[in-house]
């Protein structure tokens, strides 16, 4: 018989960690044991190794234009927003899931950072390869007698000219823009003067006085250079040509086709340094992008490795 006032009334089971038949509902299930600490190593590994295999594989293949580097690009991308999806769908399941959820969100963050960092580095370590690639397209010319007409070499990279080749900076001049644009004439130590045409030219931009006086561009300086790499830069190009305009009516020489070269000692490993410096840059980079992540990782693990108070809801 019912207790006087609670005819009719359900009877609720007791609840709470006191019995056993109905345990407490709980707002976290946090694991613990061996288990766990292994979920926890396999989530800190994971999370240390897909950022650094991001940003190691864009930041190749975008530094050094490997082919397909725009799929290795869109396949890091489609991993981002995979992960982004991830970490949001854990955030809503959060009460559900066995294992926190600050794991995805760091696993996200991770890859999101190594995808934007490797974007920009990788883009910035491509221009600086851009003229040794421009230059191992170009031919290489080796004992090119300085005094004699361009047309031949139209095509030149890196240019070894005669030994005896120097610059001529007593017919030095410059052309003055924004910048000072500086051109001396390539010449042999044993020429008379009456070449037939001046179309070799050492150039540079802020190396000299406004009237072409102290050049210094180059290894102008350096008795042992008698070669040059070829100045691609358009714009410069245009201005070096007005200063040599003014030089062909100032001194009486004639250019029919003007080649435009930074003076230099040794073209060849000049080239070969900008690669060795962009693959010195590149490993800089991965190096310290992996050592910061792993540090994060490290300082993640032990935040979300303390144990949790469990909280009961009667």
């Amino acid at each position: 018989m019912a207790a006087p006032g609670s005819y009719g009334a359900a009877t609720l089971p007791p609840t709470g960690p006191e019995h056993p038949r109905f345990p407490a509902k709980r707002s976290a299930l946090p694991r613990s044991g061996p288990g766990a600490r292994l979920l926890r190593l396999g989530c800190a590994v994971l999370s240390v190794l897909l950022p650094c295999g991001v940003f190691a594989g864009m930041d190749i293949c975008l530094s050094f234009g490997a082919g397909g580097a725009w799929l290795v690009v869109a396949g890091a991308t489609i991993v981002v927003l995979l992960l982004g999806g991830l970490a949001a769908f854990a955030y809503r399941r959060r009460a559900s899931l066995e294992q926190d959820v600050g794991w995805y969100f760091l696993l996200f963050l991770g890859t999101m950072v190594a995808w934007l960092l490797s974007l920009i580095l990788g883009s910035t370590n491509a221009k600086g390869l851009s003229r040794y690639y421009d230059m191992i397209s170009m031919a290489t010319y080796v004992d090119v007698n300085p005094d004699v007409s361009g047309r031949q070499y139209v095509d030149a990279g890196r240019v070894l000219f005669e030994p005896g080749s120097y610059v001529d900076t007593s017919r030095a001049i410059a052309f003055k823009s924004t910048s000072t644009y500086c051109v001396a004439p390539i010449t042999l130590r044993t020429a008379d003067g009456t070449a037939a045409a001046h179309d070799f030219w050492a150039a540079g931009v802020d190396c000299c006085a406004g009237t072409g006086a102290n050049f210094r561009c180059g290894d102008v300086l350096n008795k042992r250079a008698y070669a040059g790499m070829r100045v691609l830069d358009s714009d410069s190009r245009a201005f070096f040509r007005l200063a040599v305009q003014e030089a062909e009516a100032q001194y009486g020489i004639r250019a029919e086709r003007p080649i435009f070269v930074e003076w230099m000692a040794d073209p060849i490993g000049e080239i070969t340094s900008l690669w060795e410096t962009v693959g010195h840059r590149l490993l800089f980079q991965v190096l310290v992008f992996s050592a910061v992540q792993f540090f994060v990782v490290a300082a993640t693990s032990v935040v979300l490795g303390r144990p949790k108070e469990e909280h009961y809801e009667n």
